[in-house]
């Protein structure tokens, strides 16, 4: 039976607290917070299947590793078999030592946990700052002036096709009309 997509947002985010993390909203999905799910060391990118075999792209790596690059967290990504219920963890076998620091709990690459919610380190932007909503109100705006000039040609366009489509159709019953007299 396959299973819904409503399963496996309840699966990803129960099984990134089994981790010690902290689940993503909408998986990742908006402006500010990317991957599966985070702690203050660790960005964690999570593969579910039912299948006996898992696959791995490079671009999924490769976004997890960048992500996580900018956000000065180490990567880990998850992959679950849901038959047996087993978690494995792919890492770069350069990053095995400040992997297994940071899901200690350990690392000392990566600073540790700011004292409050709002509060940020000299130079570091917060991820919840209004600035981001910002650059994605800046976004939308532009996208819509795009769509908007857009729908405008396309009246536009639709304003003379119709104005040439009525002449046609005059021009015609003068035509026909000339016809029916003679």
């Amino acid at each position: 039976m396959k299973r819904t997509a409503r399963f496996y947002g309840k699966n990803e985010a129960a099984t990134m607290r089994d981790l010690g993390l902290l689940p993503v909203p909408r998986s990742g999905a908006g402006w500010v917070h990317k991957e599966d799910g985070e702690n203050e060391a660790i960005l964690c990118q999570l593969k579910s299947t039912d299948a006996a075999e898992a696959r791995i792209r490079r671009i999924d790596l490769n976004r997890l590793a960048y992500h996580a690059a900018i956000s000065h967290k180490v990567p880990l990504f998850a992959v679950q078999f849901l038959n047996d219920c087993k978690i494995y963890f792919v890492v770069e076998k350069d990053k095995l030592a400040d992997t297994a620091k940071a899901y200690a709990g350990k690392s000392e690459t990566v600073p540790p946990p700011l004292p409050c919610a709002g509060a940020t380190q000299e130079g570091e932007p917060s991820r919840d700052l209004p600035e981001a909503c910002q650059g994605r109100k800046a976004f939308e705006e532009e996208r819509n002036l795009i769509f908007e000039r857009r729908a405008q040609e396309r009246r536009a366009r639709c304003r003379g096709l119709a104005a040439a489509l009525r002449a046609q159709r005059r021009k015609e019953a003068k035509e026909w009309k000339k016809s029916r007299q003679l």
